[in-house]
């Protein structure tokens, strides 16, 4: 498993990850994507991780899960 780092310390730009943020939000809110999972590794690390949603589009649970999860449908 990957440690956790610094979005500068991976390079990266948090304005531009924030957008990633912002359209995860946009996709669940109209429903375009019942949820999801966004990982960005850089430099050895995870400098990003994000998880919002359903696990289905008409299940009512919350998305959860780890770095490491994977999940099928």
């Amino acid at each position: 498993m990957l440690d956790d780092i610094t979005i500068e310390a991976a390079g990266l730009s948090a304005n531009r990850l924030n957008r990633i943020t912002d359209w995860l939000s946009e996709q669940i809110s109209s429903e375009r994507l019942a949820g999801a999972s966004v990982l960005v590794g850089r430099r050895g690390g995870v400098a990003y991780f994000k998880r919002a949603g359903w696990r289905t589009s008409n299940s009512g649970r919350a998305l959860k899960g780890t770095q490491s999860s994977v999940f099928f449908q």
